[in-house]
């Protein structure tokens, strides 16, 4: 009695917790934690974790299936950008040490990633990027309005969202905002193109980007207006032979009228100098 009391006063104070991992050899590990130490007598068989074992076999096939056929990663080939970094140019550290008044030839080896960009906040590199293409891209100094400006603007934040969407594909919020913004440049390029193709040429050379229009869309027609297309080309068609036919038999007659009316006219002529 005094071992079936002790029992149940622990199986009351105990709560017993089953970890279950996978491990290499796909078998499961029973971890058992409680406050009170159990007897011996208390630990469960292998028996009743059968079930548990087939659910972890199931869930193994299906993370195997997922590790054989991963997600699809989102691909923007439309959007017309052959490479998602930005040039070489853009990606100096020398701005930096410009802006803080350093001398870069004073600063040690160690403490050079201090100051570089790589290391750097998003937000300073989004600026300091900003800055860069506004010297490169815009007019002068208080240019903020200029079509490759704006382009150039443009193709650093489809970049940005590009490499966003493709790490997170889930994202449908940003891959909305990267349809809209490509849809924007794309518009952008046109007019620019239509404006000044020179400058159109040097951007799109400068940032490696392919325009790519609007593809053109061509309504499926139903069947009757297939068949009544075909009807109307046919009529045509034949409308054209029968006014060829005509217009040949009308120049055989109008030489052999030539031919009468010049015989008439000599007859005319000579009826003329006997009177």
């Amino acid at each position: 009695m005094q071992l079936s009391n002790s029992l149940r006063q622990a199986t009351c104070m105990t709560s017993f917790a089953l970890k279950q991992t996978l491990t290499k050899t796909n078998s499961i590990t029973l971890t058992l934690t409680c406050p009170v130490p159990v007897p011996t007598a208390m630990l469960l068989p292998l028996e009743p974790l059968q079930s548990i074992q087939c659910r972890w076999k199931s869930r193994n096939k299906w993370e195997k299936l997922k590790a054989k056929f991963p997600p699809a990663v989102p691909s923007f080939d439309y959007s017309g950008d052959n490479d998602l970094n930005l040039p070489a140019e853009f990606k100096d550290d020398e701005s930096i040490f410009t802006k803080l008044n350093i001398d870069q030839s004073e600063i040690d080896s160690a403490n050079y990633p201090l100051f570089s960009i790589q290391n750097a906040d998003k937000k300073d590199q989004m600026k300091l990027l900003v800055d860069k293409v506004k010297e490169k891209f815009g007019r002068d100094e208080t240019d903020d309005n200029s079509l490759e400006l704006k382009v150039a603007l443009l193709t650093l934040r489809t970049r940005n969202l590009i490499r966003h969407v493709q790490a997170y594909p889930k994202d449908k919020i940003n891959k909305s905002k990267l349809v809209e913004v490509i849809q924007k440049r794309r518009s952008l390029l046109k007019q620019l193109q239509a404006y000044d193709i020179e400058r159109f040429e040097w951007v799109c050379k400068e940032l490696n980007l392919t325009y790519i229009p609007y593809p053109q869309y061509t309504r499926p027609l139903p069947k009757r207006s297939k068949v009544r297309g075909a009807a109307i080309t046919e009529m045509l068609e034949l409308k054209e032979s029968k006014l060829n036919e005509l217009k040949q038999s009308l120049a055989v007659e109008r030489k052999e009228y030539y031919a009468k009316k010049s015989e008439v006219r000599y007859v005319f002529s000579l009826d003329n100098e006997s009177y």
